[in-house]
């Protein structure tokens, strides 16, 4: 587990993060209810969600499981809203949820080039639209954009 920088403080943050069912967004998750953060856990799985929810718990940390598909809108919309009513400010949003659909180019199908975009780049999109105005209205706040390295650079397995 990645453990914060000593000299600063995240107890009595809360911090929402995408994609806290698994891989970095629950690593991520779990180091800032260690550190003693408010956990917001956004993903699709709800099972899943709520294991991490428990093990943030266990950490001491109070955490908030809410199920979303951040291809919606309304949607994340509606999560935020949850998030703000439980926990008022939202200081720090991790923009983590992504998915990778390993495909040939010429043999990708339409379907899952969508399924890529629609989370990857409208997904992270909605969430920063939120993010922003629950920011602007509280006046603080800190959005992190997690992306992947096949962003930047396509591997070879995926052929051409």
């Amino acid at each position: 587990m990645v453990k914060p920088a000593r000299n600063i403080s995240f107890g009595d943050r809360t911090v929402l993060v995408t994609g806290a069912s698994s891989g970095i967004g629950r690593e991520t998750a779990l180091a800032f209810a260690a550190a003693g953060s408010n956990v917001v856990l956004v993903a699709r799985g709800a099972k899943a969600l709520a294991e991490v929810a428990a093990s943030a718990r266990k950490l001491g940390a109070k955490a908030m499981a809410i199920p979303t598909d951040v291809t919606k809108g309304p949607a994340v919309a509606a999560c935020f809203a949850k998030a703000g009513r439980r926990f008022g400010a939202i200081d720090i949003v991790v923009n983590n949820a992504g998915v990778m659909i390993p495909s040939k180019v010429a043999e990708i199908r339409d379907t899952d080039l969508r399924t890529m975009l629609d989370v990857n780049l409208f997904g992270a999109l909605h969430v920063m639209q939120q993010a922003v105005k629950v920011m602007r209205r509280q006046g603080h706040g800190h959005i992190v954009n997690v992306a992947s390295l096949a962003g930047r650079r396509g591997f070879s397995p995926l052929g051409g």
